[in-house]
């Protein structure tokens, strides 16, 4: 045994530098374990020479016994071959690499971007001139006037009847095409805003008559129409006037389309006048004519202005049951004399 590990060992040494390089890395080499205590003790018992000894003793001896004799022990392949020295593990096929690419990340697209930009000039402003103020406006040019007088009782029976918080939104209708009610709200709000205060916004409605500008001397455009549409703000479509904290929405170009879903925004836009105004006093339609009565059922008070020689014909009654029926809230009536 002795004898066969010096073979091993002795042969081993000579093909250190040959043969070292040619090791895979996997190859593990036999390794010899040292002989235990425990064993040479055992192996004592049968064999009288061993009593005593250590492990590196015994070893000794274990030379000896070999008589010097090296069994012959082929080690590798045939002749002239070089050994080979296998690894424990089977080897793993590694597939071919494959090259990195490296992709770069693609760009979010960016969100913030508007679509379109488009260049809204403002309108010129005419001159804020009493002079373009119309005539008939005689609570702002003769405010001590007797018609003025009138006005201001007028406006006590309105004010009577909207004694709330929030902001009140009354709409007049005519009927019969010789009656026109500009003139009567202009002159009703021009003494609201000189009295109490308030901010006062008078809106166009009547598409067969829109005299609100005329009589007030400002751009009739854009307003109404416009805002319905989106095209310009409040900003641009309300109106200041002569009178300070009255306020004017025109009826806008008459040959601009609104849509049928612009027009349905009619109830927001009112909303947010609301929130601006104290009064808001519309022209409304002539009772009968498209819009008179989606108007009349988005106000707090409805109006009928009609001249008093005729209030009790058959047309104003008409209307005045048609005012109910639909469901609005009718308060009185405005009567005119003349023209």
């Amino acid at each position: 045994m002795g004898r066969t590990y010096e073979a091993l060992a002795h042969s081993r040494s000579r093909r250190d530098v040959a043969d070292e390089a040619m090791i895979p890395p996997t190859a593990i080499l036999p390794v010899f374990p040292a002989l235990a205590e425990s064993d040479l003790s055992d192996q004592a018992d049968s064999d009288p020479a061993l009593k005593g000894s250590t492990a590196d003793t015994a070893l000794s001896l274990d030379y000896l016994r070999d008589n010097n004799e090296i069994p012959y022990i082929e080690v590798g392949g045939p002749k002239g071959s070089a050994p080979t020295y296998g690894p424990l593990v089977a080897p793993t096929q590694i597939p071919n690499p494959q090259p990195l690419i490296l992709t770069p990340p693609v760009a979010e697209p960016v969100s913030d971007v508007p679509s379109a930009v488009t260049f809204f000039p403002l309108p010129e402003p005419l001159p804020l001139d009493p002079a373009r103020m119309s005539r008939e406006l005689v609570a702002l040019h003769q405010p001590d006037h007797a018609a003025s007088a009138r006005y201001r009782s007028v406006l006590a029976g309105l004010s009577a009847q909207h004694t709330g918080t929030g902001s009140a939104l009354m709409v007049f209708t005519t009927v019969g095409h010789a009656v026109e009610s500009a003139s009567i709200i202009l002159n009703l709000a021009i003494t609201r805003a000189r009295e109490e205060q308030k901010r006062i916004l008078v809106i166009e409605a009547n598409h067969a008559q829109p005299l609100l500008t005329d009589r007030l001397g400002i751009a009739a455009q854009p307003g109404l129409r416009e805002l319905l549409r989106r095209d310009v703000p409040y900003t641009i479509a309300v109106k200041p006037t002569v009178q300070p904290r009255l306020y004017a929405l025109p009826l806008g170009d008459p040959d601009l389309p609104v849509p049928h879903d612009a027009e349905a925004r009619l109830p927001e836009i009112i909303a947010a006048l609301r929130k601006r105004f104290d009064w808001l006093l519309v022209n409304g339609p002539e009772w009968g004519e498209e819009g008179a009565a989606d108007w009349v059922g988005l106000g707090d008070a409805a109006y009928l202005v009609v001249r008093h020689d005729q209030w009790d014909t058959p047309a104003v009654e008409d209307a005045h049951q048609a005012i109910l029926i639909a469901g609005a809230k009718l308060r009185g009536y405005i009567t005119i004399n003349g023209r």
